[in-house]
């Protein structure tokens, strides 16, 4: 199953089991990309929600995923009550941490930053395609 087949399924089962409404724009055309990649932005996502469901109080979620300048952005954001400045600078401050590693060790970024209208949060995760990784994902598949 490819990253986007995978978001899907992860988006529906995630609805499911947490009542909440998740409107998705995923392009498949990113199925190819490589493993490691299409890892680190499944667990980003997989992280994204669970933070949603533990502590966001949202009703709805949105995730897209999209080719933006030479790479692919994951942006997904609820309407919930939003991460706070003092959440955000813990240690531990609900797997952040790890999502924002997850990218860098890719040679990507992600951000957390509250909704524009001031009710909610985005998490921004940024890789680059690997124009070598994706020649061997494309060979192999």
């Amino acid at each position: 199953m490819g990253l986007a087949a995978s978001l899907m399924e992860q988006a529906s089962e995630f609805e499911k089991i947490s009542s909440l409404q998740v409107n998705t724009d995923i392009s498949d055309e990113f199925d190819k990309i490589d493993p490691s990649s299409a890892i680190a932005l499944f667990r980003v996502a997989q992280e994204a929600l669970t933070n949603i469901a533990k502590y966001a109080q949202a009703t709805q979620v949105w995730i897209s995923l999209r080719a933006a300048d030479q790479g692919l952005r994951l942006l997904i954001a609820d309407d919930g009550i939003g991460i706070t400045a003092e959440a955000l600078k813990k240690s531990k401050s609900h797997g952040v941490i790890g999502m924002r590693e997850r990218m860098l060790l890719l040679g990507g970024n992600l951000t957390v930053t509250a909704a524009a209208n001031g009710r909610g949060t985005v998490i921004d995760a940024y890789l680059p395609f690997n124009p070598a990784a994706q020649a061997d994902a494309s060979a192999a598949g």
